[in-house]
């Protein structure tokens, strides 16, 4: 069920349908991530753009991250970023104003690491304490 409902997303945001006072306007942006499956998407409240990191395309795993600024999609090369992965989650984190990413399958083992968004893209933060264990669709 969350492989349809994440490809879903991916499909609506690819799209590209921008909402606004109950109506739709199509955009048609010049950039666009490639298709893929088991991604993760979260709105960054902070920077006013939709988050998408990996996923799967073609037997592969992805390790890109691209951010929808509600008119076109634009990827993003941050120094540092977390492996590439499928069927991890993602969310706001309001209190540090950052997009959080745990888990997911990567290259046959879960990956454990939690990662932030300082704005630029995905990169993996240190912890205080150990996180709980990573699981497909964290």
């Amino acid at each position: 069920m969350w492989r349809c409902c994440n490809s879903l997303l991916l499909l609506l945001a690819s799209l590209a349908h921008a909402q606004s006072v109950g109506t739709w306007t199509r955009q048609i942006p010049q950039n666009f991530p490639p298709p893929r499956a088991e991604h993760a998407l979260a709105y960054d409240v902070a920077h006013s753009q939709v988050v998408l990191f990996g996923g799967q395309a073609d037997d592969s795993y992805l390790g890109d991250t691209w951010v929808w600024d509600g008119a076109n999609w634009t990827e993003k090369s941050p120094q540092t970023s977390p492996g590439a992965r499928q069927e991890h989650a993602m969310a706001y984190d309001a209190a540090h104003s950052q997009v959080v990413l745990f888990g997911g399958v990567g290259s046959g083992s879960l990956g454990g690491e939690v990662s932030t968004t300082p704005g630029s893209g995905m990169e993996p933060i240190g912890l205080r304490s150990s996180p709980p264990t990573a699981r497909p669709f964290a």
